[in-house]
């Protein structure tokens, strides 16, 4: 049955700094063969690590056309901004699954749990991440010392079939599309669209001094195969929420 999100998700989150627990563990390349035939076969080590072959970017700014402006469509619930002219095309050095993009500088300062972040890396599995670049495709519930995390909708995302990543940052605020994607294994038949808004918290993209926002479109799926789903359903869920990777502080929606 396809659900209808249309909700809005805002946050401000400004405490301590942030301690990180780093993951030893051995390491796999994104998109390999050996990487694409454990996942497949469920044989994947969740405890290794998952090093991504994509080049470190830095995206620029394009001067006053990538302001914020009147022109800028929203759907009918008044927070999902459409990507136009004035958006990238996340690159993932050709993975459309598990990939990632970054470190992208942006030229604010962004402040989680009281420590500002100047870049951070784009993940397909509809995330971004600010110590290292982050593939695992079946989430868990926050709160994780592993990582620091904001999670739109945190589930195992494959443009193998259809979709496109989008982002644009401007002085003040990054938006991050995730248009029409499917699920693993390069399933189309259900689709998920979804935005992430972070801020300088002064941007009115995202009022009231909070400065994250999640936006919902048509939201179809939940679930990979990969992650015990079953037509996009069922198995380990997707999460959504912040994590400050202290392994105590988390919003979790």
């Amino acid at each position: 049955m396809r659900k209808q999100f249309m909700n809005t998700a805002k946050l401000f989150l400004a405490t301590a700094s942030v301690a990180l627990g780093l993951n030893t563990n051995a390491q796999v390349v994104v998109g390999s063969q050996q990487y694409q035939t454990q996942k497949a076969n469920g044989t994947l080590d969740p405890s290794n690590v998952l090093v991504n072959p994509t080049p470190s970017v830095n995206a620029t700014l394009n001067g006053d056309k990538d302001e914020v402006g009147p022109n800028h469509q929203k759907s009918s619930c008044e927070c999902y901004v459409q990507p136009d002219a004035t958006y990238t095309v996340a690159n993932f050095g050709g993975a459309s699954d598990d990939g990632s993009e970054g470190p992208i500088a942006i030229p604010f300062n962004f402040c989680l749990y009281g420590t500002n972040y100047n870049s951070f890396y784009l993940n397909i599995n509809g995330n971004i991440t600010f110590d290292q670049a982050y593939g695992t495709f079946s989430s868990v519930p926050f709160p994780s010392n592993q990582y620091v995390m904001v999670a739109p909708f945190w589930g195992d995302v494959d443009l193998g079939g259809t979709g496109t990543i989008y982002y644009k940052i401007t002085p003040t605020a990054v938006y991050i599309n995730w248009e029409q994607v499917g699920y693993y294994n390069s399933q189309v038949d259900k689709v998920n669209t979804f935005q992430l808004i972070i801020t300088d918290g002064t941007d009115p993209a995202v009022p009231n001094g909070d400065n994250i926002a999640f936006c919902y479109g048509d939201m179809q799926w939940t679930t990979g195969s990969a992650s015990s789903g079953v037509n996009g359903f069922g198995g380990t869920p997707a999460t959504v929420g912040v994590n400050k990777g202290d392994g105590i502080d988390y919003l979790q929606i």
